[in-house]
């Protein structure tokens, strides 16, 4: 669902998965309210062929699964079954274009898909022209949610909004062969103390338990630099069924005024964050995400405040 919106081609779904129903803060839903009037076909994660057919569509589109799925699905179906691979901002930034491109193309939609690209492209090389002097700063990132929330050892060794501003990740100290590629990964609290970074971002999709980790662990707060120089940020959640690229851009453009403040000293964060949403899902839904998570800001306090 989210690779179609990207494309402006809502209007095409048939029928959406259960978990589009439930609530959940997504920018195309907030852009797209009427996709939650379509039918249901099923879980997460695939939906039930019996559904997917009373919804009487001319093609599915899926992610997350092997060929070998695909291919049972659509014997099943009857109907061409397409796997879109999602990518990512970082290494995988050319997979995520290639899928927009297959999927503007698969909805007659590939003006929209070319237009984001560029745009993304018009981004990423704004972004890295402003930091072409790389922090000498580390910068560790905790709380990252993966198939549920997690805690301050949450973290993304290959995070792309510290990769899309030069900003050194302190992940990357984990021996990389411990590591499944391009995926977050835990560490133990006693690493976090040691490795001790100097500023520190967290997902706003871990907050509570981070909240928790900092009360129950007194020794994050007496021993961590970046705790008491006051240097701990929330990002909005970019994992959530799936990435959300468009907080991605974002979070990379909040991380930036963070760590390069007088390169970003020009960015209005919240016109920023009006004018990536638009160009992503078709409607500034900056408000209803700030409802939701709260505006990015300096949560060093929120912390100190836990008892």
């Amino acid at each position: 669902m989210r690779m179609v919106s990207y494309v402006k081609g809502c209007e095409f779904v048939a029928g959406i998965e259960d978990v589009e129903m439930r609530g959940v803060a997504f920018t195309h839903i907030f852009a797209s309210p009427e996709i939650r009037k379509k039918p249901m076909i099923g879980p997460m994660f695939g939906g039930d062929p019996e559904l997917i057919m009373l919804c009487n569509p001319d093609v599915v589109l899926t992610t997350n699964i092997s060929r070998s799925e695909a291919d049972e699905l659509q014997e099943k179906l009857m109907i061409p079954v397409v796997v879109i691979r999602y990518g990512n901002l970082g290494k995988l930034r050319s997979e995520f274009m290639e899928g927009l491109r297959l999927t503007g193309d698969l909805l007659n939609r590939r003006n929209q898909a070319d237009s984001l690209i560029a745009y993304l492209e018009t981004e990423i090389a704004d972004l890295a022209q402003r930091t072409q002097k790389r922090s000498s700063t580390e910068a560790y990132l905790g709380g990252i949610s993966y198939r549920g929330r997690h805690d301050i050892v949450s973290t993304d060794q290959y995070y792309a909004a510290f990769e899309l501003v030069n900003v050194p990740n302190t992940a990357i100290h984990i021996d990389s062969t411990l590591l499944p590629k391009f995926a977050n990964t835990t560490i133990d609290i006693e690493t976090l103390i040691k490795w001790n970074p100097e500023i520190m971002f967290i997902d706003q999709g871990g907050l509570r338990l981070v909240q928790e980790n900092f009360r129950k662990n007194k020794a994050l707060s007496s021993l961590l630099t970046c705790y008491k120089n006051k240097e701990i940020y929330l990002l909005w959640p970019y994992y959530m069924f799936h990435s959300n690229f468009e907080v991605m851009l974002l979070n990379s453009w909040y991380v930036g005024k963070v760590m390069y403040p007088d390169a970003f000293a020009d960015v209005d964060l919240k016109k920023k964050s009006q004018e990536i949403m638009t160009r992503f899902v078709g409607k500034d839904v900056t408000d209803s995400l700030v409802q939701q998570w709260g505006w990015y800001r300096n949560i060093t306090d929120e912390l100190a405040d836990i008892k």
